[in-house]
């Protein structure tokens, strides 16, 4: 059995699936050093003058290759490094040890607010705002926020936050109008009843900019507790929806961002469900960067929290979210039973309409289906999965699964090319492309996956529609 967490060394393994920062993302210390100017030469050398001079904590032996080392995973910097490093960039060694390496590196990121600020309702606003801001304009944003041991940190205060809720504060200022609230609602139902029509790289500008909007009505009006805890729960809404948006196009973990925020903010509006579905994304957003890891104690909070309170459909997509993850770990035991979890909690309320733990699909059988076929993929039976993939492939009708399909159905692909279909692959990928815009973050996903089968006239075909429609 594969697992995650520390290795020998204390630091994260890398090893699986490429690990919390392996080449699916690029490690924040060379993010870092990207915000520095520094070359690993560079920042070695400073680093070394740092550590000695300025920190008296004597002379180290560092060069490039170690950085290196660092940046790859391969091992962690030593505590007088690390405090060394916090020193140099202006992060206090309190919280740095608190999130652990290379986790304190985010504090640098711009990813203070949405770490550090109290679970509070002015807190949820301050996270709203920096959070919304760095997603919407950091290129750096292609890490993910929270992870290894500050994913359980943020469940801690998350569980913590709803058990306690404090209702959101009256504010002084110019008293926001009822028909303004009126109009608010109207307009986050109107960006939701879009998803379905609209391509994610067109709606998701409309709906990044109401939410600046509802922002500004939180923390620039005044309003009484009813319609602050209203405002908050539209900008939850218009977050998971912007984060929703993100995912469609292929990048998961900016979208992480926003569904942190919109968890922080149904919170502080005193709501539990509503606040437990994007803490379910932020789940589904390490699953699909990567950390599979990072899933467990995340579907383990929102259970804890929420117990009682979710329906069957969500239910069951909390055990498929699991499910994959499990497997992603080589844990099958545990991802088979997940999945008879799912069965079970749908066989308890066949025809609930509640949604699955996040509105992948307009039908729970689609992503039961899709789920399933992914797990045993994960487990080395792709024989096995396009049992349960080939209905994807048969109910082709993207009106039930807009806009997530695109990425779903790589699984798809894979599948066929583990079964020696690369050719039916190459067919399905293009259609899925055409179909769907093809979104340059995922049409890379696809050109990666079948550069190495371009002697294969299908592929051929799809590298060429790839260089003709793609926008870099």
């Amino acid at each position: 059995m594969i697992t995650a967490g520390r290795g020998a060394g204390g630091h994260w393994s890398s090893h699986v699936h490429r690990g919390v920062y392996g080449t699916a993302m690029p490690h924040p210390l060379k993010l870092v050093r990207a915000m520095l100017g520094k070359t690993q030469s560079t920042f070695a050398e400073e680093l070394a003058h740092r550590h000695q001079w300025k920190m008296g904590l004597g002379q180290m032996g560092i060069s490039r290759s170690k950085v290196a080392g660092w940046e790859s995973g391969r091992w962690p910097p030593d505590k007088p490094t690390q405090m060394t490093i916090a020193d140099w960039l202006g992060i206090a060694w309190a919280d740095a040890e608190r999130l652990g390496w290379p986790h304190m590196l985010h504090l640098f990121l711009s990813d203070t607010e949405t770490l550090t600020a109290p679970w509070t309702p002015q807190g949820a606003i301050e996270a709203l705002r920096s959070a919304a801001q760095q997603a919407d304009t950091q290129p750096r944003s292609s890490y993910l926020t929270v992870t290894g041991p500050a994913v359980e940190d943020l469940a801690g205060k998350w569980q913590k936050a709803l058990s306690n809720p404090l209702p959101p504060s009256v504010r002084e200022g110019k008293p926001i109008p009822l028909s303004v609230v009126d109009a608010a609602r109207s307009g986050v139902g109107e960006l939701e009843g879009m998803f379905w029509d609209i391509s994610p790289a067109h709606l998701r500008p409309l709906a990044s900019g109401f939410l600046r909007t509802l922002i500004t009505f939180l923390s620039e009006y005044s309003y009484d507790r009813q319609a602050g805890g209203e405002l908050f729960l539209l900008a939850a809404r218009n977050a998971i929806l912007c984060g929703a948006l993100l995912i469609g196009m292929g990048e998961s973990t900016r979208a992480e961002r926003y569904f942190l925020i919109a968890a922080r903010a149904a919170a502080a509006a005193g709501e539990t469900m509503a606040s437990a579905m994007p803490m379910a994304y932020v789940a589904y957003c390490h699953l699909i960067a990567d950390s599979p890891g990072d899933v467990i104690p995340i579907i383990a909070a929102i259970r804890a929290t929420a117990q009682g309170l979710l329906p069957p459909p969500f239910v069951a997509g909390l055990h498929l979210l699991e499910a994959r993850a499990r497997a992603r770990l080589g844990d099958a035991t545990a991802a088979v039973k997940s999945l008879e979890h799912a069965d079970n909690a749908l066989a308890a309320d066949p025809a609930s309409t509640a949604p699955l733990a996040f509105p992948l699909g307009k039908t729970a059988d689609i992503w039961v289906s899709s789920g399933t076929g992914i797990t045993w993929l994960h487990l080395g039976q792709p024989e096995k999965a396009m049992k349960f993939l080939t209905r994807l492939i048969d109910e082709f009708t993207p009106a039930r699964i807009f806009p997530f399909a695109a990425y779903e159905r790589l699984y798809i692909a894979d599948a066929q090319i583990a079964v020696g279909d690369v050719a039916a692959a190459a067919s399905h990928a293009a259609r899925v492309l055409d179909l769907y815009s093809s979104p340059p973050a995922i049409a890379r996903r696809y050109e990666e996956k079948f550069t190495a089968y371009r002697d294969v006239p299908a592929v051929r075909d799809l590298l060429r529609f790839l260089a003709e429609h793609t926008t870099r």
